[in-house]
């Protein structure tokens, strides 16, 4: 029976991972499994390459009914035709970037060159001490407060998120905006932005593995849904182990309290994305917030970087999210409530925090 995770396992798109039977973390950044430094000065197999590259596809990927479309068929027929003369990995990368290129897939894939002793002898960042926060709150005045999030992944970033909430909540503010521009995803640490905003239990979806379609032909049902097994707090090891059980696990978030009980606006656009989406859309399903920007970038698989070979790895997406009532997010993104560009959706939530029915900037295509 599946489990039904916590909101935060929800983010085990970004952190959560299957290899070969055992569990391993990843990200939406996809941090690399195991990965070596590159082979120089030898001859590679390339033919030997791609055949794990076909091996690892099909056992692992989110949706092997993919593997049977035309676009998947003709993305692996490119790829295999280009890496034929291959003689270097940066000209086998350089086949799987141009087939990948004119396919219609979905997010989540590519093909990584170990870059390790060109990043070894890269200058140190010595502006990383002087950065933003990646999370902060700030009180604008008259009752409205702003609270940026940057990324969801990131060294204290979940403890750094409730200490951000109790600012929030102890300023007073009647109108908390959300800013998620630009976040593209990341793992456990957006707990908080579920968990201090409910009142009450909120489903926010399900992820789906391949190991699904091992004996169902379709994705689950509402009632199949319905019947999985709740999980209250977030649990890595739990939700791998769910995956590669029966490939379904369904989360749930829980408040935790001192909640924040006034006005909520998220800001995306379309660089929000993975776990970023999978808050946002949550929140506005639920009604705790509206949704204000341009619509966000529909990326929201579970991917693991899994290696092929020494120094060369592959990024495969190996879970689906989907909202409670099945539908997905991946292709197709979160429509905003009061679309806006990216650079006028501050200005917008406020103005409509104040009364107005609709923002006053021009609203692009959708």
């Amino acid at each position: 029976m599946a489990r039904t995770g916590s909101f935060l396992a929800a983010t085990l798109i970004a952190t959560a991972s299957i290899t070969s039977g055992a569990a391993a973390q990843s990200t939406s950044t996809a941090q690399p499994v195991a990965e070596t430094s590159t082979v120089e000065n030898e001859t590679r197999d390339y033919a030997a390459i791609l055949t794990r590259f076909d091996q690892i596809v099909g056992q692992m990927l989110f949706d092997p009914r993919i593997l049977t479309e035309q676009r998947w068929i003709n993305f692996r027929a490119q790829f295999g035709a280009l890496s034929e003369d291959a003689q270097t990995d940066a000209e086998f990368e350089a086949a799987f970037d141009t087939a990948l290129a004119n396919a219609d897939l979905f997010s989540h894939l590519s093909l990584h060159i170990d870059e390790s002793a060109r990043a070894n002898q890269a200058e140190p960042d010595t502006a990383s001490a002087n950065a933003e926060p990646l999370a902060r709150f700030e009180n604008l005045g008259d009752g409205i407060g702003l609270m940026r999030i940057r990324s969801f992944q990131g060294e204290g970033l979940l403890e750094l998120l409730n200490q951000v909430f109790d600012q929030a909540i102890e300023s007073g503010v009647a109108t908390l905006i959300i800013d998620l521009r630009g976040n593209p995803g990341g793992n456990f640490s957006a707990w908080p932005v579920g968990t201090r905003l409910i009142r009450e239990p909120l489903q926010f979806g399900q992820l789906v593995a391949g190991k699904w379609y091992a004996t169902h032909s379709a994705p689950p049902t509402l009632q199949e849904i319905a019947d999985a097994t709740p999980m209250t707090v977030p649990d890595g090891p739990t939700l791998v182990a769910d995956l590669m059980d029966d490939g379904l696990s369904v989360f749930a978030a829980l408040p935790q309290e001192p909640t924040y009980s006034g006005r909520v606006f998220v800001l995306i656009d379309e660089r929000t994305g993975s776990t970023s989406e999978i808050v946002a859309a949550g929140l506005q399903r639920s009604g705790i917030a509206q949704i204000v920007g341009q619509r966000s970038a529909g990326q929201v698989l579970n991917a693991n970087r899994i290696p092929l070979a020494e120094g060369i790895s592959l990024q495969l997406p190996i879970a689906d999210f989907m909202l409670p009532d099945g539908s997905r997010l991946e292709g197709v993104g979160i429509v905003p409530d009061f679309p806006t560009a990216s650079d006028d959706a501050l200005e917008c939530a406020i103005t409509i925090s104040h009364g107005a029915n609709n923002c006053e900037a021009e609203t692009p295509p959708q």
